[in-house]
């Protein structure tokens, strides 16, 4: 999951809370299968919600939790989504999950002994100000406790224990596996995938610190899998056969590990950029044809590249200073080309734009390689990752940086070529 911050930029307060109340029950964080799931049915579905969303989103206003004595939430989400006929979870099993997961939670608490609790209960994890430090921390001691861990930007620990379901799977062998996948508010979000009678289903359980912040389980629920596949980069992705309005179609994790440097670079320079509100990353630029990736919306993700926060002025009238000292500081363009480009008023020295939304679930950049130049430069090399598309390797781009001294940088190039999926530009 990308910056929380710079993702309610993007799409709205409004869709955030309803897509925070489906990330309670998915670990979030699809290479083509014969099962892969069709384009029609995913712009469908990402456009329009089903019969069974309306019915299931209506059928209850909110969710009552109640905590039992021994820390374990009554409440739960279940009526979000549609009953399972028939269960491969025992009741006994569900229970020893249950059990095991807590436990381990308790020997990682140290952790969480002193964070900051909200008073107001929520579908996350309701700690204040949980830090990436504190999330590698967790992760580091729940690999100590030899269980398969993740968070996000940070590798998988144990990920050898899902490679090995993943080939009992294809080899049609009965099996079972855990996943915990701390989250960047901190909340221990597990997956436990059974694999039997030829099916896939999982049972999903977090962990959360109580008022009195000692852990209790909460949001425990069975999801049937519509197919899994880990890909040959290293790349794991599920789909639910269910989905809720505004969810995406495929969760995923990266087993394979990714050098802290490519991270680091990923974070830096790319994490920001968008696929769908321009197109700066789809198309082959470079000062030449500069203009043709001027367009609405770049300026507010480049804002939050300088300041780390989102724009909160006027998004259809930007002072000129301003728009012209961000767009000029991160692409090789020109007062001029950006006064001919965007409508501008000399009157009052202001840029007028129309305001862009984005969508959720787009393809994400993230660098594998790259290469320091002699003329100080740095040429990224990054793949585009595309979750509901089942793609670990949809495209890749060439994208060359000339970092600046006081941190920012400027982007001179981009080349694109599409690997695995189409795209229209």
């Amino acid at each position: 999951m990308k910056n929380l911050k710079w993702y309610m930029c993007k799409c709205g307060v409004g869709l955030i809370v309803v897509v925070a109340i489906f990330v309670l029950s998915e670990s979030v964080l699809c290479h083509k299968e014969p099962e892969e799931v069709g384009k029609s049915q995913i712009e469908h579905q990402q456009r329009n919600g089903t019969s069974k969303d309306i019915e299931y989103m209506e059928s209850k206003e909110r969710v009552e939790e109640q905590v039992t004595e021994e820390g374990v939430e009554n409440g739960d989400i279940s009526w979000m989504f549609p009953k399972i006929e028939s269960q491969l979870f025992s009741e006994e099993e569900k229970s020893q999950i249950e059990a095991s997961v807590l436990s381990v939670a308790k020997k990682v608490w140290k952790y969480y002994e002193h964070v900051k609790i909200s008073e107001d209960t929520t579908y996350n994890s309701d700690i204040i100000g949980f830090t990436k430090e504190q999330r590698i921390a967790v992760v580091t001691a729940l690999g100590e406790n030899n269980v398969i861990a993740t968070s996000e930007n940070v590798n998988m620990v144990h990920g050898e224990k899902l490679e090995a379901f993943y080939q009992n799977y294809k080899d049609h062998k009965e099996d079972m596996v855990t996943i915990y996948d701390i989250y960047e508010d901190g909340l221990i979000a597990t997956i436990t995938f059974l694999y039997r009678k030829d099916e896939i289903q999982a049972y999903y359980v977090a962990v959360k610190p109580d008022k009195n912040g000692n852990p209790y389980l909460t949001g425990r629920i069975v999801h049937e899998i519509e197919f899994i596949n880990l890909t040959e980069k290293g790349y794991f992705f599920y789909a639910n056969k269910f989905h809720l309005s505004h969810s995406s179609l495929c969760q995923y994790w990266r087993v394979s590990s990714l050098s802290e440097k490519c991270r680091e670079l990923t974070e830096k320079y790319l994490q920001c950029f968008d696929f769908q509100k321009y197109n700066l990353m789809v198309i082959d630029w470079n000062k030449d044809n500069i203009v043709d990736v001027l367009q609405p919306g770049l300026f507010e993700d480049l804002y939050f590249m300088k300041y780390g926060k989102c724009f909160q002025g006027d998004n259809e009238e930007i002072s000129g200073k301003l728009f012209e000292e961000i767009m000029t500081a991160y692409l090789p363009v020109t007062v001029e080309q950006l006064r001919t480009k965007f409508r501008y008023n000399e009157s009052d020295d202001t840029y007028y734009q129309n305001t862009v939304y984005g969508s959720p679930y787009p393809p994400f950049l993230e660098v594998v390689d790259y290469q320091e130049n002699t003329d100080g430069t740095i040429t990224l090399y990054a793949d585009g990752v595309w979750p509901d598309f089942n793609s670990d390797y949809a495209f890749t781009n060439k994208i060359v940086i000339q970092p600046a001294k006081d941190g920012t940088f400027r982007i001179l190039s981009n080349d694109v070529e599409e690997q695995e999926l189409e795209f229209d530009r």
